[in-house]
Parts: structure tokens; C-alpha cells; sequence
């Protein structure tokens, strides 16, 4: 009897798991549904063609061309706020990972993805030397949520619809 529950058991397991790793995620259109999958604790990435965005600052100091970047709302942490100063409430999820350059080699880049109530998306880059610490480059994006029949150029997926 024993052996017969740890084998329903390892079914059982082995059909959930699988279901999971195979669920097609759902694509969220909207600040507020960004919102409600966040506190229902789903796990949420973002995908910017940056094609379909504009540069709206920095300081052109990159060696690199950015075609497409994904990032996860629930890697670090997200966050749900109103600058002082805004007028829109927006969430925001923070980033960080080591990229190679061509002139100083590795470097540290940390970024800042934020999705407003309008439903307008900041992307922020900062790239600083692994050593140093110093801040070798920035750029600012700004884009709108695509509903993926549109050029909007933030999209959102949900990976944890039922």
C-alpha cells in the first residue's frame, strides 16, 4: 500500500511539473492586469524590442546595437510606486547582470524597467566597471505595452494563468 502512494504520488508529481513547464503564458495588456498578476503572486517577464521604441536619453556611449531584452518582474523584486513629483502610480522591477564590451571588457549593468498607469514603459541602463564602480554609460527608453497587434514595443507575459 506504501508503495502504491509514493507511486500515485510520483505520478501525481511528475504530472504536475511537466504541466507547469508547459503552461502557455498569457499576455497582459495593461498596467492594471500587470498589477493584479504581481500581488496574485504570478510570475511575470517583459520582452522590449527596442525597434519599436525610442531612445529618449543617455550618452551614446555603447558599443552595442540592443535588439530585443527580456527581463522578470519576480528575479529581484518588483515594486509598486509614485515618485514624488509624478503623477502616475507605475511598477518597477530592478535588474542586474555582467556584459562583455569591447573596450573595457566586462562590465556590471544594472536596469530599471517601469510600466505606468497609462501604460507607458521606461527602460533604464546603467553600465559601470566591475572594479571601479565607476558609470561608463546610460541610456533611458521609452515605449508603450504592445497588446501584440500593434507597434507598441513592451510586451508582458503572465507564466502562471490557470
Amino acid at each position: 500500500m506504501f508503495k502504491n502512494s509514493l507511486l500515485t504520488l510520483a505520478a501525481l508529481s511528475t504530472c504536475l511539473i511537466s504541466s507547469s513547464l508547459t503552461a502557455t503564458p498569457v499576455r497582459l495588456n495593461s498596467y492594471t492586469e500587470l498589477v493584479q498578476a504581481l500581488k496574485n503572486g504570478h510570475r511575470v517577464n517583459s520582452i522590449m524590442d527596442f525597434k519599436k521604441c525610442e531612445l529618449a536619453g543617455g550618452d551614446n556611449n555603447t558599443d552595442v546595437e540592443f535588439d530585443a531584452m527580456g527581463m522578470s518582474f519576480n528575479q529581484g523584486f518588483f515594486l509598486i510606486n509614485k515618485l514624488k513629483g509624478e503623477s502616475q502610480f507605475a511598477v518597477g522591477a530592478i535588474a542586474t547582470n555582467t556584459i562583455p564590451r569591447l573596450t573595457e571588457g566586462a562590465v556590471n549593468r544594472y536596469k530599471l524597467i517601469r510600466v505606468f498607469e497609462d501604460n507607458t514603459v521606461i527602460q533604464r541602463a546603467i553600465m559601470s566597471d566591475t572594479q571601479t564602480g565607476k558609470i561608463l554609460g546610460w541610456s533611458e527608453y521609452a515605449c508603450k505595452l504592445s497588446n501584440g497587434n500593434d507597434q507598441n514595443g513592451v510586451s508582458l507575459f503572465d507564466y502562471d494563468v490557470n
